[in-house]
């Protein structure tokens, strides 16, 4: 892996871990991700973030990308919410397919 390229990855993980832990599920309301103990922030070595998760669009139109539409949550909280939403609408799912970051 290149510098840079490495560097880029372990300054991303610390911004995933800091965000992470104050940012709530919009299905659950629990935060994102929570911090192992013992973990400390500012050398950028943290693990790899095994929480999948994902982006959900309020508006259920993918693209509409503002950011008051797009909001994180934990992928299995956003599969159950759509699967819920096709079980109990007549009307088609725009998020059928789950193109995600993980949850």
């Amino acid at each position: 892996m290149q510098k840079a390229t490495k560097s880029e990855l372990q300054m991303l993980r610390e911004m995933v871990w800091h965000f992470g832990e104050i940012t709530l599920c919009e299905f659950c309301h629990r935060p994102l991700l929570h911090i192992p103990p013992g973990m400390t922030f500012g050398h950028r070595r943290h693990p790899p973030i095994d929480t999948k998760l994902t982006i959900h669009h309020r508006d259920r139109n993918r693209d509409n990308n503002q950011a008051s539409n797009r909001v994180p949550a934990h992928r299995s909280c956003h599969i159950q919410y759509h699967a819920n939403l096709r079980r109990t609408s007549s009307e088609p799912d725009d998020e059928s397919t789950d193109v995600t970051t993980d949850c």
